[in-house]
């Protein structure tokens, strides 16, 4: 009875909690690993689940409360292959928004140039209109935020999380923390750690959560050991002896 009791009001409690939706598109694996750490801390303050891009149904999208994205960007300049469906899903619904008002331009994503932050958010270039539109658009209600992992080794890099931090705003969604890239040649580890510290605690202020969080232990997943290789990081060192192959050594 005891269990079941607790149970009961473990599940109040998390039906308080507001809702958090982390998504992950990847290739290699690498985004999923950086998802699920975040969603480790989020679940300190939030009802936090997460999924694979190609599993989620659009259609939630407008009810969400908080969405956090952390994709991979493939070939060049493509979404990852479980990233496609999302990306097409998320174009349909900005060219609906555009059908409906002549004035609000749509980008295909293959043709989208990739906008920095500072282009994004600069309101001295969004028109009134425009404005507006945003505040009525489909996502109005969501809050969200982006983190993109590249190679600045491959032309576009980042874009898909470029065109999804875009792609939020032009629907209406509002930014709860500036999207952060994460290289492969450049501490990608950091750059994720950075982003993930950042966008717990501005999720934690805009939800009004911070006097029920103890920030620092939620983040503690964030200080274990880094796997990411950089330079100096490791050494090669000569063996002992010469393996020899033959006796199997």
């Amino acid at each position: 009875r005891a269990v079941k009791f607790s149970a009961k009001l473990m599940g109040k409690a998390l039906a308080r909690r507001v809702k958090c939706t982390i998504m992950y598109g990847t290739e290699t694996g690498k985004s999923e690993r950086f998802a699920k750490t975040l969603c480790e801390i989020f679940k300190h303050a939030f009802d936090a689940k997460m999924m694979c891009m190609e599993d989620y149904d659009i259609t939630d999208l407008e009810h969400e409360a908080l969405v956090l994205m952390v994709t991979s960007t493939f070939g060049n300049g493509d979404p990852p292959e479980n990233g496609w469906s999302f990306a097409n899903a998320l174009y349909e619904m900005k060219s609906q928004m555009a059908a409906s008002e002549p004035k609000c331009q749509t980008t295909s994503y293959i043709r989208m140039s990739v906008s920095s932050e500072t282009d994004i958010t600069n309101k001295e270039e969004i028109s009134d209109a425009q404005t507006l539109s945003m505040e009525s658009g489909k996502l109005s209600n969501v809050r969200y935020s982006v983190f993109g992992l590249g190679s600045r080794a491959y032309p576009n890099f980042c874009a898909f999380g470029h065109y999804l931090n875009k792609v939020f705003s032009d629907l209406g969604a509002e930014r709860v923390s500036p999207m952060i890239e994460g290289d492969e040649l450049s501490a990608q580890e950091e750059s994720f750690k950075e982003w993930a510290n950042a966008v717990f605690k501005a999720a934690c202020d805009t939800f009004c959560l911070q006097d029920d969080v103890n920030i620092q232990e939620a983040t503690g997943a964030l200080h274990g050991s880094d796997q990411s290789w950089s330079l100096g990081k490791y050494r090669l060192q000569e063996g002992a002896k010469d393996l020899d192959l033959c006796a199997g050594n």
